[in-house]
């Protein structure tokens, strides 16, 4: 049995368009074996070789697949949104125990929490803006 490698590793991968993706192996004598390959993996579509490539055409989405990423996507922001809050609240720790042990003053620690605040919010309104944009996307048909 042949070592198995990853298709990134042996072709080049395109994606066309929203539905279509074509993969060109570098070596024409390794087009079947990677038809075959997709074939078995049981994706949903059917591979098909013209000879120089194998492309692979996907159904356009459903309103319910659509619905489903869109707040998949929601889901992905709101995560990310919750791990820069954790940043926050460390490095918030982090200008406390500055402050605590006099390595900073009020005063530095004040404008280190502001910007901080500052640094978070933006981060925030970045996530919410991408994920509203995301969910355009997703539900434009």
């Amino acid at each position: 049995m042949e070592p198995q490698l990853r298709l990134n590793q042996v072709a080049t991968v395109l994606v066309n368009d929203a539905t279509t993706i074509s993969i060109t192996p570098w070596e024409k004598n390794l087009l079947k074996e990677v038809e075959h390959s997709i074939g078995s993996a049981n994706i949903g579509v059917n591979p098909n070789n013209d000879g120089e490539c194998v492309k692979l055409f996907f159904p356009p989405m459903t309103t319910d697949q659509r619905k489903e990423g869109a707040k998949q996507a929601k889901v992905m922001g709101d995560k990310s949104k919750i791990a820069i809050r954790n940043i926050r609240k460390d490095a918030n720790d982090k200008v406390k125990k500055l402050e605590k042990d006099k390595e900073i003053t009020e005063d530095e620690a004040k404008k280190a929490y502001d910007k901080v605040q500052k640094n978070t919010d933006d981060g925030v309104k970045q996530i919410d803006d991408a994920v509203k944009e995301k969910e355009t996307e997703i539900l434009k048909i």
